[in-house]
């Protein structure tokens, strides 16, 4: 699943941000090529298709008044900083990912279960 969102700057430059959500990925084992499941989201900030920045956007307090975060060398204003956030909510809302989300709280709890048993079985064996 994909979602971009673009517009021109002020010099007429096309600047567009993808943000997609990658469920398979396939990598180079050795020279054999391995396809695995995955559940992430890449974002990715171009201009006139070059890329000049990768990831979620990072919020900044010493961009110029309006401006709110950056994508690499790209500084969003406010207006395009709530279109690429809501384009990537929009990926988050996915079943995909909100499976992988829920895989990870469950994670989360049983390794937090092993722990209180670890501490509850230290505490037994030191009496």
């Amino acid at each position: 699943m994909k979602k971009t969102v673009s517009w021109k700057n002020s010099n007429g430059q096309e600047i567009t941000v993808v943000a997609e959500l990658v469920t398979s990925r396939t990598r180079n084992a050795d020279g054999h090529k391995v396809t695995g499941s995955c559940c992430e989201i890449e974002v990715a900030a171009s201009v006139d298709g070059v890329v000049v920045g990768t990831g979620r956007p990072r919020n900044r307090r010493d961009l110029p008044p309006g401006y709110k975060a950056v994508i690499g060398r790209l500084a969003l204003d406010n207006e395009r900083y709530k279109l690429v956030m809501a384009a990537i909510a929009e990926l988050e809302a996915s079943p995909e990912w909100l499976r992988k989300i829920a895989d990870l709280k469950a994670a989360v709890e049983g390794d937090e279960w092993y722990r209180r048993h670890t501490e509850k079985m230290k505490k037994a064996m030191s009496e």
